[in-house]
């Protein structure tokens, strides 16, 4: 299980490490580039509380993966929704379930829009605390059951506590929060969370820069972070083989037309006068684009 041997890789000495390279087939640097290179949910389960800021440059796919995992977790809640599923979301499934061991409901916040049900952080005032969160948690998971008593509510808010809660909290876009006093308000209720509920796993998204500013003014929420990689070259050529196959199972193209387009495609990221679009290809959103156009 990578969970368990990753770790313990990582802390070897150097000349350790290069013969367990050396046995494996690789070189050093290439193996020590596949132990940092951690998905997201490996990074989390590293750390000694579950808590992650994830950071990403603009169209890296911070806001698609918290949509992953969450549509993830909806499916594995209703095991008919797996039936169409393909190997990656087998894949996203498994290793969600071994990450957190238990199946979690997913509540996903878009920042700015709850900002802007805050009250502004001001000098004087108390700090704003878990309770906006968790209100603002209902009120999203009530969008979808319009329920008006008190019993569903706190069934609700009895899966945030204890130490094995059965909720996952993916907050997204803080750079999004322009406000500063808004942001602060929004800040101080992360934080807050964090105490009052301190095994509940929860991932904040940001791009890079503005988070960065942050630490520098030391309004950044003291947590670990992780930043999302480029895709890799593996990476892009899976993509497009989905992304055609997809096209093909909507119905929408031929599988002639596909394969052809694809083809297309593929030969003119392999031009060597066209690192440009293999440079464009590495940032999902572009890549997205890309065979939008194509």
């Amino acid at each position: 299980d990578d969970a368990d041997w990753t770790p313990a890789v990582r802390q070897l000495d150097e000349e350790t490490f290069a013969k367990l390279a050396a046995a494996l087939g690789v070189t050093p640097d290439d193996f020590r580039r596949n132990m940092e290179n951690l998905t997201p949910l490996e990074v989390l389960a590293e750390q000694p509380a579950p808590r992650l800021v994830l950071l990403g440059d603009p169209g890296s796919g911070k806001s698609t993966l918290t949509r992953r995992w969450a549509g993830v977790l909806a499916a594995l809640g209703q095991p008919a929704c797996r039936s169409d599923w393909v190997e990656d979301e087998e894949l996203a499934a498994d290793e969600l379930l071994r990450v957190f061991g238990r199946w979690l409901l997913p509540v996903r916040v878009v920042l700015s829009q709850w900002a802007q049900r805050l009250p502004d952080a001001a000098p004087g005032q108390p700090a704003v605390s878990a309770a906006a969160l968790t209100d603002e948690c209902w009120r999203i998971w009530n969008r979808t059951a319009n329920l008006s008593d008190d019993a569903p509510r706190l069934r609700f808010l009895a899966k945030f506590v204890g130490k094995t809660p059965t909720v996952l909290l993916l907050l997204d876009g803080l750079d999004e929060v322009t406000d500063p006093a808004r942001r602060q308000s929004a800040l101080q209720a992360i934080t807050d969370f964090a105490v009052t509920y301190p095994h509940v796993p929860v991932i904040v998204t940001s791009r890079v820069r503005p988070y960065a500013a942050l630490q520098r003014t030391g309004d950044a929420l003291d947590w670990p972070t992780a930043t999302l990689d480029r895709l890799t070259a593996d990476a892009i050529t899976h993509f497009v083989a989905r992304w055609h196959a997809e096209l093909i199972a909507a119905h929408a193209w031929e599988d002639r037309q596909a394969a052809d387009r694809q083809r297309y495609f593929t030969t003119a990221l392999a031009e060597p006068r066209r690192a440009d679009l293999r440079e464009m290809a590495g940032t999902p959103l572009l890549l997205t684009m890309m065979v939008k156009v194509n």
